[in-house]
């Protein structure tokens, strides 16, 4: 048996000619891991309210008004985050769903005030997970 591939909690396994992914229950399924330039944080996924990109970096939004920038860039992010909990709005910003307060046209209103913008073709797919066709 030979390890492949690890990527946050599944790894891949090539067993002769088989190859399959297999799930690791991780201790901790809420928490993650975040390198900053302080160190490692370990931060709760259900705090989280919106990540956006700042070139290769990350800034975390907290429903605390606390915020991190995080060495990990956003594509890094956004695997570390399950994607029934959040949504890519725009090529630069992450939100959490459960936060979500108004969806405008153009721009998107969270329960702690951030306006962010919305991509033209994401505003679809993001009034679809809220139930409007």
């Amino acid at each position: 048996m030979k390890v492949l591939h690890i990527n946050s909690n599944r790894v891949q396994l090539k067993m002769a000619s088989n190859t399959r992914l297999v799930q690791i229950q991780p201790r901790l399924p809420n928490k993650i891991i975040i390198p900053t330039n302080k160190g490692y944080h370990v931060i709760d996924k259900r705090n989280i309210i919106a990540l956006s990109a700042n070139g290769g970096y990350t800034h975390i939004y907290f429903n605390t008004n606390e915020t991190i920038f995080s060495s990990n860039g956003l594509k890094k992010m956004e695997q570390l985050l399950p994607n029934t909990m959040f949504f890519k709005i725009h090529q630069s910003h992450v939100i959490k769903l459960d936060q979500v307060k108004m969806i405008g046209f153009d721009h998107i209103i969270m329960e702690n005030g951030m306006n962010l913008p919305v991509a033209r073709r994401r505003r679809k797919g993001l009034l679809k997970l809220f139930g409007n066709k």
